[in-house]
């Protein structure tokens, strides 16, 4: 089991000055204090990573979520951490839209913001797979056309075809022996195509919908590895631990 926390863009973006000025607190040492208090799970500390690589396109500047270059560092990360290959970024087939303005513009309007629009890089894996979504806590499925949908008009939600209960993606080349469950809120759905490069099935779990229990879920889909990835913000609401207790019954 193991447990990734993923710092937001304030942490890289913000001067010192408007982080003492907005009273932000160090990103760094709040990951560190929860993986210093785990218990059972294996940090996978990606801070690091991102940091090298700030100046790159890691985030978006009008949405509160990363970027799919900045999930594929951390996909890197896990992967040494996890003991399984990685796949190289040039495997997967990439696909650009430009004009993205995400959920910071929806919430302020600032006209700033509308004047730089982000880009939305959606990778696509280069391995032949299945992809298939249930919204019955894994009791039935239903096969989709791809990992990710094509309608650039769903904005962030174009990743994992959205925020939903579980999806189930089978990768047709491998066969290490090891199944992984991710459990994420939506900070998971851009790296949900990286992880499925690496294991035989990758199922992917939105724990705000999920209805079930997860340790019955894992047993009865063969799952060795699992990962519980969130974001600062999610890993710090306590309605967010809240909604992973229910996965626990």
């Amino acid at each position: 089991v193991y447990n990734m926390v993923v710092p937001n863009h304030c942490e890289f973006g913000l001067p010192q000055r408007l982080k003492d000025q907005q009273g932000c607190t160090s990103q760094r040492e709040n990951t560190q204090y929860i993986y210093d208090n785990l218990t059972g799970a294996v940090p996978v500390d990606i801070y690091d990573a991102l940091d090298q690589h700030k100046e790159e396109y890691l985030y978006y500047n009008t949405d509160t979520h990363w970027a799919a270059l900045g999930a594929y560092y951390a996909y890197e990360k896990f992967c040494e951490t996890a003991d399984v290959k990685a796949a190289p970024l040039d495997e997967f087939s990439l696909s650009s839209y430009e004009g993205f303005l995400g959920y910071l513009y929806q919430l302020t309007g600032e006209d700033c913001l509308a004047m730089n629009p982000d880009r939305l890089d959606v990778y696509e894996p280069g391995y032949p797979y299945t992809a298939a979504l249930s919204y019955d806590s894994g009791e039935t499925f239903s096969e989709q056309e791809g990992i990710n949908s094509s309608d650039s008009s769903m904005g962030y939600s174009m990743f994992l075809r959205g925020d939903n209960p579980c999806l189930r993606v089978v990768n047709k080349t491998k066969l290490i022996g090891r199944k992984l469950a991710v459990v994420k809120e939506s900070y998971g759905n851009v790296i949900g195509p990286f992880l499925a490069a690496s294991f035989d099935e990758t199922y992917i779990i939105d724990f705000r919908s999920f209805e079930g229990s997860l340790p019955e879920f894992c047993q009865s889909h063969g799952v060795t590895d699992g990962l519980f990835l969130n974001s600062t913000i999610a890993a710090n609401t306590y309605a967010r631990v809240e909604d992973l207790y229910t996965l626990f019954p």
